[in-house]
């Protein structure tokens, strides 16, 4: 968290939006330096909501936004806006195979950021609960693709190694 003592006027700041209310198929702008050639946007449309994604440190970071807006390296950290250019995420990575925008690229909602910012201001942490799982949503066809008795609910997809430290007193 950063604090910068200057009036409003002199650091206007991006109104933050309702990262909540998106739905598939709304129009999102990615402000970003895309290999560092200078400020950019790009457009594209939420194409799916609630993925999941790593982190560089291996936890998941869950109910992420992807875009097919071209979000490439040096894109993230910027925004992801809204149509009204409220903030809605944060450009965070792209699945590719070239290391170039194939077109699925992820944002942090503003709501998880937010709830970041707050902890951090409450705590000086982030405190996050971890299992060692990785797991997604069971829906209707999955169910019936793995046989399943129910068609929703959750399923285990790994399981991370985990180390497990004993100390003696």
């Amino acid at each position: 968290v950063l604090r910068i003592d200057v009036s409003d006027e002199e650091l206007p700041a991006l109104t933050l939006g309702d990262s909540d209310g998106l739905e598939v198929g709304d129009l999102v702008l990615a402000i970003g330096n895309p290999f560092g050639v200078g400020q950019t946007v790009t457009s594209g449309i939420v194409s799916a909501k609630q993925r999941q994604i790593q982190a560089p440190n291996g936890f998941s970071i869950s109910d992420v936004i992807q875009t097919d807006a071209a979000v490439n390296p040096g894109n993230s950290g910027g925004p992801l806006l809204d149509s009204a250019g409220r903030v809605i995420g944060i450009n965070s990575q792209i699945a590719s195979t070239s290391g170039a925008n194939d077109g699925v690229a992820f944002a942090v909602p503003i709501a998880t950021a937010q709830d970041v910012v707050t902890q951090l201001l409450d705590n000086g942490s982030v405190e996050r609960a971890y299992l060692g799982l990785t797991g997604g949503d069971v829906n209707p066809d999955l169910a019936q693709a793995l046989e399943l008795e129910a068609d929703t609910g959750a399923i285990i997809e790994q399981v991370g190694k985990c180390r497990l430290k004993v100390r003696r007193d």
